[in-house]
This record gives structure tokens, sequence and C-alpha cells, in this order.
């Protein structure tokens, strides 16, 4: 398992930390995350970095709030 790192670069509410080929993201149940296994380096760059509204897990935890409300 490699090291796991918080990005200080990292705008998404959701994000949690990150190694080199995944992300981490909160989940969708109380004390529970999402992992996601990248292939390359752009999608936390785009996402987590830059356009988080725009990612679909970001959406979908958006809406999990809205429903809570």
């Amino acid at each position: 398992m490699g090291k796991h790192y918080i990005s200080k670069e990292a705008k998404c509410p959701f994000y949690r930390f990150e190694d080199l080929r995944s992300v981490t993201c909160e989940g969708v149940e109380k004390d529970n995350s999402i992992r996601l296994n990248l292939g390359s380096e752009t999608y936390k760059w785009r996402y987590c970095r830059r356009d988080w509204a725009e990612c679909r897990i970001a959406r979908m935890l958006l809406a999990k709030y809205n429903e809570e409300i």
C-alpha cells in the first residue's frame, strides 16, 4: 500500500486524501469513503484541484446533503 497524503492544492470539499494512483473522497454513508483508482494524474488536477463542482462524485455528494435538509 502506498503512502497517503493530503494535497494543499485540493479544493473539493469532499476530498480526503490521495496517493499516486488514487483519490479518496467522502462516502455516501456516515464513516464511509469512496476510493477512486486513477489511470493518470489528470483527474486529480482537473476535478480535485480546479473544477471540483463538475466531478460526478462531488455532484452525487452534493445531492446527498440536499436530501438531508
